[in-house]
């Protein structure tokens, strides 16, 4: 497992057995890019095999729409789905994860009209739900607040793009486009 990040991942506190390991990445840790391997490994000696890492994770983009954004000083991204975990060796392990970190953004957006962030996934094939509660932040205090909804898998860039601010708060239309050949590493030799 590679992580490239500045923060930790999650792992399991108390390992006895192989279906006791778990890994995940805490939601805050926006910008990690975890890599790891599964296989089966055979050591017979001294010997050099090459691992190709395979990518853990999937890329998330809002990108705003609006004329002016000049009002929006933070944006604070919450999941309100369950945590993502990875357990290579236990299939039905109950979500150990308790992350209800946030994700909070101080930028320009009026020059950079666009949010993204790294959500961890494991080595997951099949789409799973995701829902996120994204808070728009003015001097005032909060400008607008609504939900982005959509399913996921690993290795895959989903992005939402619409109006942060205009219309009404209850009445945010998003387009939603799921990219499975984006760019960037997708796999590392190690």
């Amino acid at each position: 497992m590679i992580n490239s990040s500045n923060d930790d991942l999650i792992i399991a506190p108390d390992i006895g057995k192989a279906s006791d390991i778990y890994i995940s990445n805490p939601f805050s840790n926006k910008d990690a890019e975890i890599f790891g391997y599964k296989g089966t490994l055979e050591v017979s000696g001294n010997m050099s095999v090459n691992i190709v890492l395979q990518r853990l994770y999937s890329q998330v983009k809002v990108e705003f729409t609006d004329q002016d954004l000049s009002a929006v000083k933070k944006i604070v991204l919450n999941q309100l789905h369950e945590p993502f975990f990875y357990s290579p060796f236990a299939t039905g392990l109950l979500n150990p994860i308790l992350d209800q970190s946030a994700i909070e953004i101080e930028d320009d957006f009026q020059s950079n009209k666009q949010v993204i962030f790294n959500q961890f996934m494991g080595l997951l094939n099949e789409n799973k739900p995701v829902n996120y509660i994204l808070n728009v932040i003015g001097d005032a205090g909060v400008l607008q607040s609504f939900e982005l909804s959509s399913s996921l898998k690993n290795n895959i860039q989903l992005d939402f793009r619409g109006n942060l601010l205009e219309g009404a708060p209850n009445n945010v239309a998003f387009q939603i486009t799921k990219n499975e050949n984006w760019d960037g590493e997708n796999e590392v030799s190690f």
